[in-house]
């Protein structure tokens, strides 16, 4: 009984050796493909989900094309700005008008195209397949690129309601307290694209639904009864009849 013990242990160990190596062997594999990649001339490092500048819509950036940038890192030189200047300066291309998702990647593809479809399919795994904000591996230059694109839970996603970006992971929270309200009263209304809600129907009480042609005041639902007086006919008034029946 004891020799069967030692024989399962002693295989338990070889299982768990051959785990380290095979582990080793990938990480060698990594680090040389890593070595490989060239390094992207913003952020130095090698360069993950390499894209190339659009000049105009449709003249690619010559260094760009030598010298391909990673995508997050063109985003961040992008953000809120109407130019950027093309990194080569002006000998290339100067000046860049930022039009969005068109200022950079494939022409010709729609906005719900990853940036660069044919790029990163030709690459393989020839590349960072690594996510830099979460550390999830997906295995080739593609696949990354449709994690970060769409499912990487550290993207930043625009809330439908006050338009600020927020981290994927944090939307749920963020939702809680972000509402839209009535311009009229400030109530909160229920939100029908991120299903929360605190009412069904919002029916304001400050809307205007008529004037009085009594006192000229707006009518609301709110204020409705305190324009029961001004119904009130005096019996001298002109309005005041006496019918015969």
């Amino acid at each position: 009984m004891e020799s069967s013990n030692d024989s399962i242990s002693a295989l338990e160990s070889k299982v768990i050796e051959l785990e380290k190596r095979l582990e080793q062997s990938l990480n060698l594999k990594k680090e040389s493909n890593n070595s490989n990649i060239p390094n992207c001339p913003i952020c130095y490092s090698p360069v993950e989900l390499p894209i190339t500048i659009n000049a105009t819509n449709d003249k690619k950036c010559p260094f760009s094309q030598k010298n391909p940038i990673c995508f997050l890192c063109v985003r961040k030189l992008m953000n809120g700005k109407n130019h950027i200047t093309c990194l080569a300066g002006k000998g290339c291309c100067g000046k860049i008008v930022v039009r969005g998702w068109r200022t950079y990647g494939e022409i010709g593809r729609n906005s719900h195209d990853v940036a660069e479809p044919s790029m990163w399919k030709a690459l393989g795994n020839n590349g960072v397949t690594i996510c830099k904000r979460c550390n999830t591996d997906c295995g080739d230059v593609y696949e990354l690129g449709q994690h970060v694109h769409s499912q990487c839970p550290q993207r930043k996603i625009k809330c439908k309601r006050c338009n600020k970006l927020v981290i994927a992971n944090n939307i749920h929270s963020h939702n809680n307290n972000c509402f839209t309200r009535c311009k009229l009263c400030f109530e909160k209304i229920c939100d029908q694209t991120t299903n929360v809600s605190v009412i069904n129907k919002h029916y304001c009480k400050k809307l205007k639904i008529g004037t009085c042609n009594v006192c000229n005041n707006i009518i609301t639902i709110e204020n409705i009864n305190t324009h029961r007086d001004c119904t009130k006919i005096d019996k001298n008034s002109q309005e005041y009849v006496f019918i015969k029946i």
